[in-house]
């Protein structure tokens, strides 16, 4: 039928592109892929095309809390990873890997009361993102550094500084 040829045809263009634009390592495999995907349409076999999407996140927090009349510090340290995956019908709108990584600090003044005063606080990192998919696409590299602060000496309200690198 028309509507599973013109399936068929606009997933082996988006193929082609790939195959030209890429970088070659998966030239093999996309090329089998649109065999497969031409045997299966002439078999009658819908062509559907879907985009899966894996979100990692890992969180350390590490807590340094020193007792001043002793003088000692006490080191908690909590990993906590999440994982989100999902998968949405059509063509991705772009396609890549994405790497944030950052650290932030925050200083407490805790009164014995149990209330918190937040003296200082900041954060900064560097995300680097490979729109290719992979490292070795280093024309679509892409890599950000950023840093925020507040707290003694510095504007409470400081817009984080973003500086392009490529």
């Amino acid at each position: 039928d028309d509507a599973g040829q013109n399936s068929l045809e606009a997933f082996q263009a988006n193929l082609s592109a790939l195959i030209a634009n890429g970088n070659g390592s998966n030239r093999a495999y996309l090329e089998r892929l649109s065999r497969a995907a031409a045997e299966s349409a002439a078999k009658g076999y819908n062509i559907q095309h879907k985009t899966h999407t894996l979100r990692r996140t890992r969180v350390q927090k590490t807590i340094n809390t020193t007792d001043l009349k002793t003088m000692k510090t006490e080191k908690k340290t909590e990993d906590v990873t999440h994982v989100e995956e999902w998968v949405d019908n059509g063509a991705a709108s772009l396609t890549g890997v994405g790497v944030i990584c950052a650290r932030g600090h925050r200083s407490l003044k805790q009164h014995s009361d149990g209330s918190k005063q937040v003296l200082a606080n900041g954060v900064q990192g560097k995300a680097v993102f490979w729109l290719g998919g992979d490292s070795a696409s280093a024309c679509s590299k892409a890599q950000y550094n950023f840093c925020a602060t507040s707290g003694a000496g510095t504007s409470p309200n400081l817009a984080p500084r973003i500086a392009a690198i490529c």
